[in-house]
């Protein structure tokens, strides 16, 4: 009886230690969203630019929205472009070009209008997201 309870106690205490190997093993990854907060109220595009009707399909003003993708640097100026400094002393030399600052979030264009995809076949304009 004593055997028996020692050998499960080992078993138990194997299965535990290997369950939180496993656990523990997958490596973080890094959250490949943007937040959009939303100057105006805005209405949900499909990706021919025609706006979803029905519930679920309209975000109020001052809503944080996640967009999928990354901010990415740019060589040019885009038409909707954040400035961010990464510098670990936080002031900007004013020697350095400014176009080591500039960042954007890529668009789609659909019929002359740029639009943020926030999720599968879900559009905002762009001038309705305000990127941090």
């Amino acid at each position: 009886m004593k055997n028996n309870r020692a050998i499960f106690t080992i078993l138990i205490t194997i299965f535990l230690s290997i369950v939180s190997l496993s656990m523990n093993s997958n490596p973080v990854k890094a959250a490949n969203t943007v937040k959009l907060y939303l100057n105006n109220n805005s209405y949900i595009y499909n990706h021919k630019g025609q706006r979803l009707r029905g519930k679920n399909n309209y975000i109020k003003k001052n809503k944080a929205v996640t967009a999928p993708g990354k901010l990415q640097k740019t060589n040019s100026v885009k038409r909707y472009y954040i400035m961010k400094d990464n510098s670990p002393t936080g002031v900007t030399n004013s020697n350095e070009n400014l176009f080591n600052y500039l960042y954007w979030l890529p668009y789609k264009k659909i019929k002359k209008q740029e639009y943020y995809r926030i999720g599968y076949n879900r559009y905002i304009k762009c001038i309705n997201g305000q990127l941090p």
